[in-house]
């Protein structure tokens, strides 16, 4: 029996090609950090932040992503 394969090329965009982020690893990243600032525990004008950043190789990932409220990830800015 001979089995043949035709194999075409697709471009699947990879995580680090975009900065946006899943909405299911939003949903999984608030419910792991309660809807809260890891650092301050703020619960207002949260956002998620990369603990890698992305500009420096990061992922978009659950073990990179944490809540930080806009205070706290401004202070953080790029440093890891």
């Amino acid at each position: 029996m001979k089995v043949s394969r035709r194999t075409a090329t697709v471009s699947i965009p990879a995580q680090r090609d975009s900065r946006a982020i899943p909405h299911h690893i939003k949903v999984e990243v608030w419910r792991r950090d309660g809807g809260a600032c890891v650092d301050c525990s703020a619960s207002e004008y949260l956002e998620f932040d990369h603990v890698i950043p992305w500009s420096r190789g990061g992922a978009s990932s659950v073990g990179n992503l944490q809540l930080l409220c806009r205070k706290c990830n401004l202070a953080k800015g790029a440093r890891i």
